[in-house]
Order: structure tokens, then C-alpha cells, then sequence
């Protein structure tokens, strides 16, 4: 009778036990459909990036529509024309604000945005369509490789690393497909997720001789800002290469190697890196053809050099309620040109204005085609905060000051006007 009421408690057991293992551990099925979802949600992200990516382009197309206008206007004497000229500046720098405060990147990064997510999520639903066909074992390899595509669509994300910080710990039974098939996961080395810098681009760049390729990583508060400051350093390295090329080293001012580079430099490649903060490698290429002091001398001849320079700076709003630190960069058609570096601003008294002289004069060399004009751009960033104020204007005249506004879509958090002018050398 002993042994009768020890079997039966062991049944009784093992019955409860394998009830908790059923309510604990979901079935194949259910796992599938939680992939169904999470793909869905990816699907429906690459279709935002890509309603962004048309807004961007259509905002590029205006701007440069815009710029054309002022050019044309610079030929034609007429009444109106210093008011038709600044209504045609704050439509570009409303343009440029309404893009900064609307869309997560620019046009070419949301572009790459929605290649590369289409196919993360092809590749998955490849895997969904393929279940039914499948056995038990390579169901539950279907569902890693599901996995794996939608871990590595949240790494292509950059909107969402930045909105949300990487987690300490391992994830909760509800972050995500892979903590439901955990020994899978950890017996699985290809789910770690590939470096990706500038040694993985220059593998991938040219082999064949016939360019010449430089990669930078940059880091930034947003991916358009690293990516404008990661083509700046590799514009510079290649420029460096340019120059050893060079039998005269008089002839072309190094700022004019750096814009041969950038107006004829292909990005052969950029990839988002790992951190709390975006940040973007960027791989340049240039044909070895253009490589030569012939072409480059050439270009530099077409040029009209002038310098770019910023008197002063009126503070509006400085963001905060005391002093607010900002650093700004200043591009000139697309290309960053300078950068003022990280100090205190205030918009309190007399400490509103900020002259710009002597040791901290702001300057720096252009160049453009004869008869154009340039397209400004400034970009501030708060130090302590993730604040931006932005601006632009299109300025078609040399040695006349124009005002532009560099604010925030809040104006409290960061309200500016830069004077800004363009001089012969």
C-alpha cells in the first residue's frame, strides 16, 4: 500500500510539473504569431522612414529651387529686390527648421534607412512564409533567424537607441522574440551582433587601384550630425593624400583641396556604430583619375575665394535660466566650413552681444563658381542637453552683413541672430 501511495503522489508530481512547464514556456505557434507582430511593427516603421525620406526630399528641392530664385534675382535691379531677397532667406531657413524639427535624419540617411529595413524585413517574413513546411527543430531555427533580422532592424534604428538607453541587464520575458527561446539564443554565436567601423567599410572599399578612399568615424547629437562631421574628417584625409600626390605644394590652399574632395568625393559606404550616443562611420572614395595636380589646379583656378566671417552674435534666449553652453557649426552650401567651439552664452544685459574679434574672430575660406551665391546653414547644439537651434540664409552679395536667425522650434530653449558676411581675400 506504501508503494501504491508513492507512485501515485509521483504522478500527482509530475502531472503539476509539466502543467507550470505548459503555462510557463508559450508554444511554437504563439511564438510565430508574436514574430507576425513585431515584423508588422518593422514593416510599419520602414514605411514612416519613408513618407520622411519623401518630405526630406521635396524640403531639398525646395531649398535649391529657392537658392536658383536668389541667383537670378542678383541680375535684375528692381525695387523690391532687397525684400523679395530676405522673404527668399526666411523661407529657406523656415524650410531648414521645419526639416530639423520634423524629420529624424536627412535624406540620404533615411533613404539608406529604408533599403536596409526592407530587407530585414523581407529576410523575416521569408522565415514566417516558411513555417508551415518546416519540422519542430527548424521551426525553432526559423524563429532565431526571425530573431536576429528584427534584432538587427532595432540596431538600424537609431531613432529608438537614442530615445531609449541600451539595457544593463539581460532582457525582461517581454523585451523582445529572443528571450522566449533563450537556450537557442545562447548556443547561437552568429546572433552577436557585427561590429561595424571604419576597419569593416575599408575592407569593403576599393581594390582595384583606380580610387583613392578615406573612412572617419563621428559621433553627434543626431545622425545627420555625425554623418556631416564623419564626411568632414575623411574630406581631410583625403585631402592629406591629395597633397603628397601634388608636385607643387604652393599652388592649392589646403581648404581647397578639402572642397575638390567633397564636391567630387563618392561615399562608397556608412554605417551606423554602437553607444549611447549616434554615431556614423563614413567611407569616401575619389577616382584616381581626378587624383592628379592637373585636375585639381584646374578646379581651384575656377574658383572665386573669399572668406566667410561672423562679427558677433546676439543672444535671444540662451535656453536656460542661467548661462547655457552651445557649441555651432556653419556650413556653406551642405559643407561645414567652421566650427565655433563649446562656451557660455547669456541673454542677460550687456552680456546679449557677443563680439567676435581678435583672438576669437570667426573666419574661414570658401570657394564658389563665378556669378553664384552660397546657401549658409548654422547648427547649434546645447552642451548639457539635447536642445539644437537652427538656421540659414541664402546670401548672394560680398561684403554686405546679413542677419540669421538661429533658433529652436521653442524659442525659450535657444534663440539667436548671427551676423554673417563674405569679404575677399
Amino acid at each position: 500500500m506504501q508503494y501504491i501511495t508513492t507512485a501515485a503522489a509521483a504522478l500527482v508530481l509530475c502531472v503539476l510539473l509539466g502543467a507550470v512547464v505548459s503555462a510557463q514556456t508559450p508554444s511554437l505557434e504563439v511564438l510565430f504569431q508574436k514574430a507576425e507582430v513585431d515584423v508588422a511593427r518593422a514593416d510599419a516603421r520602414v514605411q514612416q522612414w519613408s513618407r520622411h525620406a519623401q518630405v526630406s526630399w521635396m524640403v531639398v528641392v525646395v531649398i535649391a529651387l529657392l537658392g536658383i530664385i536668389t541667383a537670378s534675382l542678383q541680375a535684375i535691379n528692381f525695387k523690391a529686390k532687397g525684400f523679395v531677397t530676405a522673404l527668399i532667406g526666411g523661407l529657406v531657413s523656415g524650410a531648414t527648421v521645419y526639416s530639423a524639427a520634423t524629420l529624424p535624419a536627412d535624406y540620404k540617411t533615411l533613404n539608406s534607412l529604408v533599403l536596409e529595413g526592407t530587407d530585414l524585413v523581407a529576410s523575416a517574413r521569408d522565415w514566417l512564409d516558411k513555417r508551415a513546411t518546416l519540422a519542430a527543430d527548424d521551426r525553432v531555427f526559423a524563429l532565431n533567424e526571425i530573431a536576429t533580422s528584427l534584432r538587427k532592424f532595432d540596431d538600424l534604428d537609431i531613432t529608438k537607441r537614442k530615445a531609449t538607453a541600451p539595457p544593463a541587464a539581460a532582457p525582461s520575458g517581454t523585451g523582445g522574440l529572443l528571450s522566449l527561446i533563450p537556450v537557442v539564443h545562447a548556443a547561437e554565436p552568429a546572433s552577436v551582433p557585427l561590429q561595424c567601423d571604419c576597419s569593416a567599410l575599408l575592407q569593403r572599399g576599393s581594390r582595384n587601384g583606380k580610387e583613392l578612399i578615406a573612412c572617419a568615424t563621428a559621433a553627434g547629437a543626431t545622425l545627420s550630425d555625425a554623418h556631416t562631421r564623419a564626411v568632414a574628417e575623411a574630406s581631410k584625409t583625403l585631402a592629406s593624400q591629395l597633397r603628397r600626390r601634388m608636385k607643387s605644394q604652393t599652388t592649392v590652399t589646403a581648404d581647397q583641396l578639402v572642397d575638390f574632395v567633397q564636391r567630387f568625393g563618392i561615399e562608397a559606404g556608412s554605417c551606423p556604430g554602437s553607444g549611447k550616443t549616434p554615431q556614423l562611420s563614413v567611407l569616401l572614395s575619389l577616382p584616381e583619375r581626378l587624383g592628379y595636380e592637373e585636375a585639381i589646379t584646374a578646379f581651384a583656378k575656377r574658383e572665386s575665394p573669399a572668406r566667410l566671417r561672423v562679427p558677433s552674435i546676439r543672444v535671444i534666449e540662451d535656453g536656460s535660466t542661467g548661462d547655457a553652453g552651445w557649441t555651432f557649426d556653419i556650413l556653406v552650401d551642405g559643407r561645414l566650413v567652421t566650427r565655433l567651439p563649446a562656451r557660455d552664452y547669456s541673454d542677460r544685459g550687456a552680456t546679449r552681444i557677443v563680439n567676435l574679434s581678435g583672438a576669437n574672430a570667426i573666419e574661414a575660406s570658401v570657394g564658389l563658381p563665378k556669378g553664384n551665391f552660397w546657401l549658409v546653414e548654422i547648427k547649434g547644439q546645447r552642451t548639457k542637453s539635447s536642445d539644437t537651434a537652427i538656421g540659414g540664409a541664402a546670401i548672394g552679395n560680398v561684403g554686405k552683413p546679413v542677419e540669421i536667425a538661429v533658433a529652436n522650434p521653442v524659442a525659450s530653449n535657444g534663440s539667436f541672430v548671427f551676423t554673417v558676411s563674405f569679404a575677399k581675400p
